[in-house]
């Protein structure tokens, strides 16, 4: 027997959600703005900052009679510009999903089955809500606005590729010196933490007043591991005690170090005045933020539509207030809760070519050893690729099928020449 869904009950409950959840990213995005010092700022359409630039070195001697040259540039304005993009998350929804006999209660009220009160109200309101917030939370510094495709990634554009921008337009360079080249860290050609002073010295001096740093977490384990070899120490320094003599040898004190998972992976580091970096959010776009719409073809079938825009924004990228390096780091997804890409592993035989340096790779993802794995790896058919071993003949590339949520093996044998 169909169970009808009351859609008017369903209304009642988002819009009661609707006029809190207007401040979004207040809900689950609240926790991620305040650990990377975010202002949430409201915008409507556009808000677009104009920051003027003044042109120093007008003042010299004077001599009566002398010829006087003017210059031809007082200064300029360079406007930066925050203007939402309008995203949605949908999600259709059957009734017949649930049992009924797994579920008792409705937000501690206990589920009456004679009317088939059922938990769509609460249940399925909160989790769009929150995964939507996390789509936004895990995309806020990869995403690269794509209309063609439907993703987190495509459906804003986020701080890492509005960096990449500037760079293409020469607004962000070595000679405006708002760009430090660091190297890659962990590749052995320079002591890490060396690596990290030096670009943290390299600030403006201004800037060094007091800044945020933003980094990943893999760059703190590579710089404490090269500290603790630099002072000879036992035992790796603790956060604490790392970024005291960070701030200490590049005579930074006002330096505030600033990481999340969201940052993703990678050498990327971003050094910025505190209280410059926009996030921007606008959530009437739509009528109502969370929207229920009428019942599909099948009367058990509910649509839930949220709609909202979102966008980012640097306040002004000089370099008395901005700084980075030329890195971009890659993005983790760890919104939901469903487990995407499989895990690959490859062995390696015989172990004199493991020695002799015969590694694996999936694309032209990063070099493997013998028995290591690699984590999400999305689903499909995934080309191996063997790299050089000296004395040995490499075997022809082959292929793996991955699986989400599945672990998959293979094997690659080297001949010796």
């Amino acid at each position: 027997m169909s169970r009808i869904v009351d859609i008017d009950k369903l209304n009642r409950y988002a819009k009661d959600y609707d006029n809190v959840l207007r401040t979004l990213p207040y809900f689950t995005f609240q926790e991620f703005a305040t650990a990377m010092k975010l202002n949430v700022v409201e915008v409507d359409n556009e808000d677009v900052l104009v920051n003027a630039r003044r042109k120093a070195g007008n003042t010299g001697a004077y001599k009566a009679g002398a010829n006087i040259s003017y210059p031809s540039e007082i200064g300029k304005m360079i406007e930066m510009s925050l203007k939402p993009e309008l995203t949605v998350s949908r999600v259709k929804d059957n009734i017949l999903n649930y049992s009924e006999k797994k579920i008792l209660s409705n937000a501690g009220e206990k589920v009456d089955h004679t009317v088939k009160k059922h938990p769509l109200e609460k249940m399925i309101v909160d989790n769009i809500i929150i995964s939507h917030s996390e789509d936004i939370v895990f995309s806020a510094f990869f995403a690269d606005r794509d209309d063609s495709k439907f993703s987190p990634l495509t459906a804003f554009t986020g701080f890492f590729p509005i960096i990449d921008y500037l760079k293409t337009q020469k607004d962000i360079t070595m000679a405006n010196r708002n760009l430090v080249p660091t190297g890659m860290f962990g590749d052995g050609t320079k002591n890490d933490y060396d690596r990290l002073v030096d670009f943290l010295r390299a600030a403006h001096p201004f800037l060094k007043r007091s800044a945020v740093l933003y980094f990943s977490s893999s760059v703190e384990l590579i710089c404490k591991e090269a500290y603790r070899l630099k002072t000879q120490a036992f035992a790796r320094p603790s956060t604490a005690d790392f970024w005291a003599a960070v701030k200490d040898d590049a005579k930074f004190p006002g330096l505030v170090p600033c990481t999340h998972e969201a940052y993703g992976q990678g050498d990327a580091l971003i050094l910025v005045k505190p209280g410059m970096v926009d996030f921007g959010v606008n959530t009437n776009k739509a009528r109502q933020f969370v929207q229920i719409r009428n019942i599909f073809e099948d009367p058990n079938e509910v649509q839930f539509w949220l709609q909202a825009a979102y966008g980012v924004r640097f306040q002004d990228i000089h370099q008395k207030v901005f700084q980075v390096n030329e890195h971009t780091n890659t993005g983790v997804d760890l919104a939901g809760d469903y487990v995407t890409g499989g895990a690959v592993t490859v062995e390696i035989s015989p172990a004199a070519a493991v020695t002799a340096g015969a590694k694996w790779r999936i694309g032209t993802g990063e070099w493997m050893d013998s028995g290591a794995t690699m984590l999400g790896v999305p689903a499909g058919v995934k080309a191996i690729e063997y790299g050089a071993a000296t004395g040995y003949t490499k075997p022809a590339n082959g292929s793996v099928t991955v699986v989400d949520g599945e672990d998959v093996s293979t094997e690659g044998t080297y001949v010796a020449s």
